[in-house]
């Protein structure tokens, strides 16, 4: 879907349950999407990740971009 693309963090903010990382993502379309961008469109976008922890493991992931 990408000819290129990266992903960076950040920012990282720990706590003693969970952790969220500020990322940073960049993609060059290398197809046609139907009824939206073309080829060669390039995608820069902001999320975040938080990740939430119970009993020494990763209890819950949330996606936000």
């Amino acid at each position: 879907m990408f000819s290129e693309r990266e992903q960076h963090i950040t920012t990282l903010t720990l706590s003693e349950n969970s952790a969220i990382a500020d990322i940073s993502y960049r993609g060059q379309l290398a197809a046609d999407i139907p009824g939206g961008p073309s080829a060669g469109t390039v995608l820069d976008l902001q999320g975040q990740s938080e990740f939430s922890f119970k009993g020494g493991q990763i209890s819950k992931v949330v996606d936000r971009s």
